[in-house]
């Protein structure tokens, strides 16, 4: 999902690459877009659905970012998120 996702109980982020005529430059440097979601003061249990919920939600947000921003390829992000646990 992107180029990286992170998500915890009070923090979640989530970045990508965009090119886009509507950001200068995109073409040789893609824009680096970082998305955060945040909790203050959580006292949610560090849990996979919990986490799941998190970059769901920072997901469809930053779907609509790079949409309004006519990213190329939606920036590499899917229609749903795809979510992965990190390999240990």
């Amino acid at each position: 999902m992107g180029v990286e996702a992170q998500s915890g109980p009070s923090k979640a982020y989530l970045f990508v690459r965009c090119v886009s005529p509507r950001l200068e430059g995109s073409g040789k440097r893609p824009a680096r877009i970082r998305g955060t979601l945040g909790h203050n003061r959580s006292k949610l249990p560090d849990t996979a659905p919990i986490r799941e919920a998190h970059l769901t939600i920072l997901h469809s947000a930053t779907l609509a970012v790079v949409r309004e921003l006519g990213c190329e390829n939606d920036a590499g992000l899917t229609e749903k998120p795809v979510l992965r646990p990190l390999p240990e």
